[in-house]
């Protein structure tokens, strides 16, 4: 058994090692000088060190404590948050390739204007000014966008502007879709959304204002756990120790759950001598799988109208049957 855990921790961290050693060539490699079957294969590289990692991750997980399985899955999140970063370089170059064989010159693009640039296909980030899905889009885009050396700056600003909605598009409504004006509209949104502080209140403030539960249903449920566990990452990520507010964020979620649900959990806690977020959660997760079931069942049983209606008259009968044998009954029995 400790043989086989220490081949796990192992692999866990040669793979990390790995995938980040990659991101560092990826981010300092010039594309233009590569081949694009030198690019796929970095990219197999990258996609197979993370296949390892993940299963070398799941494997370990069953087999340690609830305690060691909360670092882990930190530590699953940053290395997934590099693999991104990696694959989206790669993949965006590949993607551009396929569509441009030949690189342009910054001007030439310019006097084409929006119309005439062909965009290759890529599933980017979208951001409406939001403050709380910030970070998240700038990551992304950063990664794919930004920091790629194949892309210029005319073709990173038309990317920009149709990954921006809402208030956000108006920050750089006024600068032309041209390369000269790329790194001013990225400057222009970070200076506006880049505020930390207020990143981090507008997530909290999301997070203890999450509505109460009326009735135990399967959508209401997920929505709790997936809100909580979504802004406890992104407050992670911002440096507060949320690894040590279980007891906060469990009073929390009870506080917001069905009263018979919460005495569920009162039960189901009360085994543990200090229970933990990721068991509250692996609580909702059993209730959620339980109604599931319930629900799927009964809709694997379907009746037609008319046997619902001959099943009902056949119901109304019976209880009227039932009810004049009683009047019936306690008319004798009084006599």
């Amino acid at each position: 058994m400790e043989e086989k855990l220490t081949t796990l921790r192992k692999t866990l961290s040669n793979k990390e090692k790995l995938i980040r050693k990659k991101l560092h060539i990826v981010t300092t490699l010039t594309m233009e000088g590569l081949a694009s079957h030198e690019i796929k294969v970095h990219l197999e590289l990258a996609e197979s060190a993370f296949t390892t990692y993940a299963n070398a991750h799941d494997e370990l997980s069953l087999l340690v404590e609830d305690s060691e399985v909360e670092l882990m899955i930190d530590a699953l999140e940053e290395v997934s948050r590099t693999f991104i970063k990696i694959k989206g370089i790669l993949q965006s170059t590949l993607d551009l390739r396929q569509t441009t064989h030949e690189p342009q010159n910054e001007n030439a693009l310019s006097e084409q204007g929006q119309q005439s640039i062909r965009l290759p296909p890529m599933n980017l980030p979208t951001f409406t000014g939001k403050l709380e899905d910030w970070y998240a889009f700038h990551d992304q885009f950063s990664s794919v966008i930004h920091v790629n050396k194949y892309i210029d700056n005319t073709r990173k600003m038309h990317y920009l502007k149709s990954c921006l909605s809402g208030e956000a598009a108006n920050v750089i409504a006024s600068l032309s879709s041209t390369g000269n004006n790329y790194l001013e509209a990225w400057s222009l949104l970070t200076n506006r959304y880049d505020n930390e502080r207020l990143v981090l209140q507008v997530h909290l403030q999301h997070l203890f204002n999450q509505p109460h539960i009326q009735s135990e249903a399967v959508s209401s449920l997920k929505a709790l756990v997936d809100t909580t566990n979504k802004h406890l990452r992104a407050l992670k990520v911002l440096k507060q120790p949320t690894e040590s507010w279980d007891t906060i964020i469990i009073y929390l979620i009870s506080s917001r759950l069905p009263s018979e649900l919460r005495k569920a959990w009162e039960i189901e806690s009360s085994a543990y001598e200090s229970p933990s977020w990721l068991q509250m959660c692996k609580f909702m997760e059993k209730r959620v799988h339980v109604l599931d079931l319930l629900q799927l069942q009964s809709s694997s049983t379907p009746r037609s109208k008319l046997t619902n209606k001959c099943n009902s008259r056949a119901t109304t009968h019976a209880v009227t049957a039932a009810v004049q044998y009683l009047f019936t009954a306690s008319y004798y029995l009084s006599v």
